[in-house]
């Protein structure tokens, strides 16, 4: 994972934790800060990185958690709070990938849970299941690796399901499929895998069929 705000581009390593690099000169970066796994922390297998204001974001495929990392200093980040899949029985947590913040929320797409968590973040400290869905054989979220929130919605690629799934979370305590479109052997969605929506289209790179799929997704 890696997200760039101004000077730093923080990045996730899949076997270390969190890296802070310096790209004020882009020919020269250098990391700056880091913050590395260990038995306390839960950063093993870190994979998507979300930066808003002092606070990065983590989540971690391994360790299966979101965790949530001060970096008023970015010479040295620290844990502020972390929320683990067992410490909620409702957490969609397995196998955590890629995220997105919205306000006072974290969305959350897990691959091996085959669902998105919401994550209540008012308080860095004491990041809490808001809300969640799993995949029940109907939606598509089966294998749920990338996700995108544009307004009142969030758009999930799924691996498995090779589709993706449209939710709704104008109450984030209450997410819910709305619409999905499955591969059918005509489109390009086998292996859904990364999500961004611009407008009317959502654009999907797809890791089994070597493409990118471009959805009409104006009627949800």
């Amino acid at each position: 994972g890696l997200h760039v705000v101004g000077n730093y581009a923080y990045v996730a390593g899949l076997n270390e934790g969190l890296s802070v690099v310096d790209i004020s000169d882009p020919l020269n970066p250098v990391e700056v800060g880091s913050l590395v796994d260990d038995a306390i922390l839960a950063l093993d297998g870190a994979f998507g990185v979300r930066v808003e204001g002092n606070n990065a974001y983590v989540t971690s495929v391994t360790d299966n958690a979101f965790t949530v990392i001060d970096i008023s200093d970015p010479t040295n980040p620290f844990e502020a709070g972390t929320l683990r899949d067992t410490d909620d029985p409702l957490a969609e947590l397995t196998g955590a990938r890629r995220l997105e913040i919205v306000g006072n929320y974290a969305y959350v797409a897990a691959q091996s849970d085959s669902g998105v968590s919401v994550i209540d973040i008012s308080d860095p400290t004491n990041p809490f299941l808001a809300g969640a869905i799993a995949d029940d054989g109907i939606t598509a979220l089966a294998g749920a690796t990338g996700i995108d929130v544009v307004g009142n919605l969030a758009y999930v690629a799924s691996a498995v399901d090779d589709g993706i799934s449209i939710l709704d979370i104008t109450d984030p305590t209450n997410p819910f499929e709305v619409g999905n479109i499955i591969d059918d052997g005509t489109t390009s969605l086998d292996g859904a895998y990364g999500i961004r929506v611009v407008g009317n289209y959502a654009y999907v790179a797809t890791l089994l069929e070597d493409a990118l799929s471009i959805i009409d997704v104006s009627d949800p």
